[in-house]
């Protein structure tokens, strides 16, 4: 009777051992996705310029509400205004000193 108790006591761990290997996938998945995502982030402050020509109206729109907190206001007479950029650009200008 003892060894059924251990052969049910190993087939649980072994479920549960692979349940932790799943949920570690799915950990390292995430972080692989996090720092994608963090690496292109970083690479459209570099350079936006770069996603404004690579791209077609689509990825202009979305550069423009990553880019400016509310949208561009344009005056008949004067032309846009000053438009309130988002913080990491705002950040970037306080590093370059202006």
């Amino acid at each position: 009777m003892g060894g059924l108790q251990y052969e049910g006591h190993i087939k649980k761990l072994e479920q549960e051992k692979l349940k932790l290997k799943e949920y570690g996938n799915k950990t390292n998945d995430q972080a692989r996705g996090f720092t994608e995502s963090f690496r292109t982030a970083l690479n459209f402050i570099a350079s936006p310029c770069n996603y404004w020509y690579s791209g077609g109206i689509e990825a202009k729109r979305n550069l423009l509400k990553m880019a400016f907190e509310e949208k561009l206001v344009y005056d008949l007479k004067k032309g846009f205004r000053t438009a309130s950029i988002t913080l990491p650009f705002r950040l970037l200008s306080q590093l370059k000193g202006g």
